[in-house]
C-alpha cells in the first residue's frame, strides 16, 4: 500500500516567541539542521511515494529550504492542526502525518505494521503524580485508596497513519479543523504505545530539551 508524508508546519509557532527574532518554527535549530530537516530525515527510510509540507505562516521562507522532491501545500487561510489535510493530493492510499514539532526516538516503520483503517496515532505515556489520597467509590460508599498514586496516562504526540480514502470522505473541501475533532469525525482511530521517548519541541525549553533525542549531524 503506498505510502505519503505530510508534515504539517502552518502555524504561527507562537509557543517559541521565546525565540524572539529567530526563524519560523519549522526552521528552528535542532542538532546541526532543523525541526523540518529532522522530519524529512526521520521519514526518509520508509521511501514515501510523495512527501508534503503544509504551510501558511511564513511559507515563502519555509518553502524555500525544502530539498528537491518536497512539495509545499499552502493554506489559504490557516485551517487548525487538520483541516489542511484536506489539500493532500491523491495517489498515496494512506499518509503518515506529522506536527513538525514533534521530535522522537520513535521507529515510524513500527507504526505502519499491523495499521488498518481508518488510521492510528502514536501515543506515549504520561506520569501525572497525585499528591492526596485518590479513593474508589461504590453507591457511594469508599471501597479502596490509593494514597499518592502516580496515574499513567496515555496522550498523543502528533505522530499518525490516516487513510487517504477516509480523510477525503472526512474532510471534502479545505475548512479549519484541528486533529482531535477530526480523529471524532473519522469515528476514532487505533491509539498505540510506542516504545521510545518524545517530547513535543514547541517551546523555548522542550526544543532546548530535544536536543538531547537527536543525534547530531
Amino acid at each position: 500500500m503506498s505510502l505519503g508524508v505530510a508534515i504539517v508546519a502552518g502555524g504561527r509557532g507562537t509557543r517559541l516567541r521565546g525565540l524572539a527574532g529567530g526563524p519560523p518554527k519549522a526552521l528552528a535549530p535542532l542538532a546541526g539542521g532543523t525541526l523540518l530537516s529532522h522530519q524529512l530525515a526521520a521519514v526518509a527510510p520508509l521511501q514515501p511515494r510523495r512527501t508534503v509540507v503544509l504551510l501558511h505562516h511564513a511559507a515563502a521562507e519555509i518553502a524555500a529550504a525544502l530539498p528537491p522532491g518536497v512539495e509545499p501545500l499552502v493554506e489559504p487561510a490557516p485551517l487548525g492542526t487538520a483541516g489542511g489535510l484536506g489539500l493532500l493530493p491523491t495517489g498515496p492510499e494512506r499518509w503518515l502525518i506529522v506536527n513538525v514539532d514533534h521530535v522522537s526516538t520513535f521507529d515510524r516503520a513500527a507504526l505502519l505494521v499491523g495499521w488498518a483503517p481508518p488510521g492510528v496515532a502514536a501515543l506515549a505515556e504520561r506520569e501525572v503524580p497525585v499528591d492526596d489520597g485518590v479513593v474508589r467509590l461504590f453507591r457511594g460508599r469508599i471501597v479502596g485508596w490509593d494514597e499518592r498514586p502516580t496515574l499513567r496516562l496515555p496522550v498523543t504526540t502528533g505522530l499518525y497513519v490516516l487513510c487517504a480514502e477516509a480523510l477525503r470522505a472526512a474532510l471534502p473541501d479545505p475548512a479549519p479543523l484541528d486533529m482531535p475533532a477530526l480523529i471524532l469525525r473519522l469515528g476514532g482511530v487505533e491509539g498505540r504505545l510506542l516504545p521510545g521517548r518524545w517530547l513535543d519541541a514547541g517551546t523555548p525549553e522542550r526544543l532546548a530539551a530535544a536536543r538531547a533525542l537527536v543525534p547530531e549531524r
